[in-house]
């Protein structure tokens, strides 16, 4: 993994599965004008959370996307697009 942070994670929930908990998927892509695309592949979570914290490791621009709306759950939100903020859900 590299020294400093870079890209953008994309984080998801598994649509069209019925199953409890839920199952989120996502990766880490690079923006880099060298060399863009796929740097990572996420291991797939149960815990929302889980997976921010592996998508706040890699970037600083992480995107959540829940029930279908997109949320900015990185350090850094997005500049060409208004996105809420993602609100963390544990109590």
């Amino acid at each position: 993994m590299a020294s400093e942070k870079q890209g953008i994670v994309y984080i998801a929930e598994r649509e069209f599965v019925d199953v409890e908990p839920r199952l989120y998927y996502g990766h880490w892509e690079s923006t880099a004008a060298v060399g863009p695309g796929v740097l990572e592949q996420g291991p797939g979570w149960d815990d929302i959370e889980e997976a921010i914290r592996w998508g706040r490791e890699r970037a600083p621009k992480v995107f959540v996307r829940v029930g279908g709306k997109t949320y900015s759950a990185g350090e850094e939100d997005p500049d060409d697009e208004p996105v809420s903020r993602w609100e963390s859900r544990r109590t």
